[in-house]
């Protein structure tokens, strides 16, 4: 018989004491294409501008940066740790 070990998972505004580990996951991610911090800093301080991240086990595994217009939403960068 074998156990399984159930994770939580949650999703949560991104603070900005997670952007270490957003841009560990950005470089793994998107190699030589990655955003750089600059640009993440440049995109959350827009109004319209949401960053989220994906935490398990108080570890973020990836994140969302999305911006909201009238009538839709932009997902501008989005990634999981492998």
């Amino acid at each position: 018989m074998s156990v399984i070990q159930m994770t939580q998972s949650y999703v949560r505004w991104m603070i900005r004491r997670d952007l270490d580990s957003v841009m560990a996951i950005e470089k793994e991610a998107f190699g030589q294409y990655a955003w750089s911090q600059e640009e993440f800093l440049i995109a959350l301080r827009q109004r319209n501008c949401i960053g989220m991240v994906a935490e398990r086990n108080e570890e973020v595994v990836g994140y969302m940066v999305y911006e909201l217009h009238k009538h839709r939403i932009e997902l501008l960068n989005f990634a999981v740790r492998g």
